[in-house]
């Protein structure tokens, strides 16, 4: 796949962002692996004699392991791709599991985003909206999103789509 930047990309497409996920998606997972581990310690502290307990702490240790893992899995493996032609939305899952939908510029009437929240306005995350006659494109929780906004904005009006002055600040 010399000179291609992912899978099914055509010859005289050029990739101009690519978007992840605030990393703040992963604090969730996170922070109930680091409860499983801190509860398994305590009981190990507490009651160390029963042998049966370090089975169940190794199990615990391993599930708070791949609930982390899989989280990261789904972070990294889902992107945005912007192209001078489309916007490739690919969402990993599960581990075996992935979607992908392709979106034309040229189809994309309106661009809306929402910033909500303590942690979004803090952060800087929100939630992109593209509007098409077929349906929305939804992508939650990009970082950066007023910025992003505006560089889509104006991919979509090079590339041809139906945004008015007006229809991309809702």
């Amino acid at each position: 796949m010399a000179g291609k930047d992912f899978t099914g990309q055509a010859d005289d497409e050029v990739v101009k962002m690519v978007l992840h996920r605030h990393w703040s998606v992963l604090l969730k997972p996170l922070f109930l692996s680091l409860v499983i581990i801190i509860g398994v310690i305590t009981l190990l502290c507490l009651w160390s004699k029963y042998q049966w307990l370090w089975y169940v702490a190794v199990a615990a240790v391993i599930l708070a392991i791949w609930n982390v893992f899989h989280a990261w899995i789904r972070w990294y493996y889902s992107v945005y791709i912007v192209t001078n032609r489309r916007i490739k939305q690919q969402i990993q899952r599960s581990l075996f599991r992935k979607t992908s939908i392709d979106v034309y510029l040229d189809k994309v009437q309106t661009i809306s985003y929402n910033i909500s929240g303590l942690r979004g306005s803090l952060s800087g995350y929100g939630m992109l909206v593209l509007h098409t006659m077929a349906g929305d494109m939804v992508m939650t929780k990009i970082a950066n999103c007023e910025e992003v906004y505006s560089r889509l904005s104006e991919i979509v009006r090079q590339a041809g789509g139906n945004l008015e002055q007006g229809n991309d600040n809702e």
